[in-house]
């Protein structure tokens, strides 16, 4: 999985959600940790969080939400292998009635969301507004500043959810998503209200062909973890 994915930035943001990433957005994880997962072998926390993650999914569309799907890359201390927390990023517009949804309405949702997938907090940022943490009951847990970039605000973000997760072994490397296989692919996914954009993923991938400047993260592809390190 990782040879295909590419490392959000705040363009590649912008890209994929067709600007409506301007109209605030809320982060939130259906992943829990180990913990949650008594007499779970590690494979098995990986499937119950796999179905929680369809779950969310559908909730989402049938909500009527668009969203991306990412993924914090973190490395374990003492392994050369990195693991990956999914999350959402979800945004107050439905792209199948391709309507405008109230922000307020979305809010309430996502408090509903937490509360059910037990997630300590949300990543609010209301457009206008500062970026902050709410816990499910809708307490500011945090509040950041309005300068601070989505790179920075996904880094806060991932770190915390480990955290959160008792996971303290890990330290957050990037925000990822996964870009289209193909033009099936993007229209499946696009049918569940996910913000995809083949155009762009095309592009990048023809690009990539002679990359050359690995300090450029809009044009990279992300490589093996392995070969990073």
């Amino acid at each position: 999985m990782v040879n295909n994915m590419r490392i959000l930035t705040e363009t590649t943001l912008n890209r994929l959600s067709r600007g409506h990433n301007e109209d605030g957005y809320i982060m939130i994880s259906p992943c829990r940790g180990e913990q949650d997962f008594p007499g779970f072998n590690p494979q098995q926390v990986i499937d119950a969080n796999n179905t929680r993650i369809r779950r969310m999914k559908n909730q989402l569309k049938n909500l009527g939400y668009s969203y991306i799907q990412v993924y914090g890359g973190y490395h374990e201390e003492g392994s050369e292998e990195s693991v990956f927390e999914t999350s959402f990023v979800v945004f107050p517009y439905d792209l199948t009635t391709k309507k405008e949804k109230n922000f307020d309405d979305m809010y309430s949702d996502m408090l509903d969301l937490a509360g059910e997938y037990n997630q300590d907090t949300i990543l609010v940022k209301r457009p206008g507004e500062n970026p902050k943490y709410v816990d499910k009951n809708g307490n500011v847990d945090l509040e950041f500043s309005g300068n601070l970039s989505f790179n920075n605000l996904s880094k806060e973000y991932f770190t915390a959810l480990k955290k959160n997760n008792k996971s303290q072994r890990f330290t957050f490397e990037s925000i990822y998503y996964m870009p289209c296989g193909n033009i099936m692919d993007g229209h499946m996914r696009t049918c569940l209200n996910e913000f995809v954009n083949p155009n762009m993923d095309k592009k990048l991938n023809e690009s990539s062909e002679n990359f050359s400047s690995k300090n450029d993260e809009e044009e990279m592809i992300v490589e093996s973890i392995k070969k990073k390190k």
